[in-house]
């Protein structure tokens, strides 16, 4: 653990073991004769080292001084909690840290990523949409200095391939569908008919008892979406009838469900995502058609 001590009875103290215990014990033992020096290699170390030899003790004699203001001892403390690398700050609590440290356990470079309040984490997010965005995230925080609209779209036409590819429930949005009864007029024949205001889930789910109304053979495999059902959904190709489709989770009624239309689907649940997470960071938008419109007086360039 510790080096040689050189003639000026210094020993040197890798900083790695700034958070060990029995070390913390000698060195507040006064057993140790000689001037401990530490060999910072590491940044986090060092991040621990300023917490516990500087900060540490000066919010602690803060807190101390104000209850003692008042005639109270003091019971309050701070103490590090987490240690991110980087963060992509979005817009009010809305952020993704890389964390290298949290709660006295160190991670890894890109093991761990922090989402708060952005669609990585929200339950309507497709489980497709949510794995293949971290993937997107993890490129941005890999490469924090060197990341580029080129080298990005590259993984987004990539993915696009993908995404046509994989399960319809992996690429469906899910949600549930309330107050169907009262929201609904007529689901049995064209046009479909609501009150005013219903939500996006009732007409989906309306979409999809309509052809299930239609196809009387099929009512005794699949069941009418109601109140509280848990749905999933998806943007229609032919939108005569509707622009989103519905169906229970878990029971896709493949027989009768219309055409995904893969364009608006990958925009709504992969594009709008991202887009929203490199705008910040000055890169442009990514059109539906997997291009950018490039401002003549940002540094991009051309495409």
């Amino acid at each position: 653990m510790f080096g040689l001590v050189n003639p000026y009875q210094k020993v040197l103290i890798d900083g790695r073991f700034i958070l060990d215990r029995e070390l913390k014990k000698i060195l507040n033992s006064g057993v140790l004769t000689c001037e401990p020096i530490w060999n910072w290699n590491r940044e986090l170390d060092y991040i621990h080292g300023i917490d516990q030899m500087r900060y540490g003790d000066y919010f602690k004699k803060c807190l101390e001084d104000y209850a003692g203001g008042f005639g109270v001892e003091n019971k309050e403390d701070f103490e590090l909690e987490r240690v991110s690398e980087s963060i992509i700050s979005l817009a009010k609590k809305k952020y993704i840290q890389h964390v290298a440290f949290e709660d006295g356990i160190p991670y890894d470079r890109l093991t761990y990523l922090f989402p708060k309040g952005v669609e990585l984490v929200r339950s309507s997010t497709p489980a497709f949409a949510r794995e293949k965005i971290i993937n997107i995230v993890k490129y941005l925080f890999e490469h924090s200095n060197t990341f580029n609209i080129k080298d990005l779209l590259k993984l987004i036409k990539a993915l696009r391939k993908e995404f046509e590819l994989a399960d319809i429930d992996d690429i469906s949005m899910q949600s549930s569908c309330s107050n169907y009864q009262t929201k609904i007029i007529d689901d049995k024949n064209l046009p479909l008919q609501f009150v005013n205001g219903a939500h996006f889930a009732v007409k989906a789910s309306a979409y999809h008892n309509y052809l299930l109304y239609q196809n009387k053979l099929l009512q005794n495999k699949y069941e009418f979406i109601k109140s509280g059902t848990k749905i999933k959904y998806y943007y229609c190709k032919n939108k005569n009838n509707g622009d989103i489709f519905a169906y229970i989770r878990g029971s896709y009624p493949i027989e009768i469900a219309p055409a995904i239309d893969y364009d608006t689907q990958f925009a709504k649940c992969i594009l709008a995502p991202i887009n929203k997470i490199i705008e910040p960071l000055g890169m442009p938008e990514i059109t539906e058609r997997l291009s950018v419109v490039m401002n003549i007086f940002n540094g991009f360039g051309g495409m």
